[in-house]
């Protein structure tokens, strides 16, 4: 998740077509295991991912 690369998509989407209606977030992974073997970089990435990315996104919108 790159908070300067969903600028610039919001940018390029911004120049084509002058306005930006509604921002649907559809992007989401998931890992399922026990808490106690979860691996803590899975759990960082499914929060950037998950809600991080959609924070950015209406941020930029």
């Amino acid at each position: 998740m790159e908070p300067a690369a969903i600028r610039v998509m919001v940018t390029e989407v911004l120049g084509v077509f002058g306005s930006i209606e509604a921002a649907i977030h559809n992007a989401g992974i998931q890992h399922v295991a026990a808490v106690e073997t979860f691996p803590e970089a899975k759990w960082d990435t499914i929060l950037a991912i998950n809600l991080t990315a959609a924070f950015h996104l209406t941020k930029a919108v």
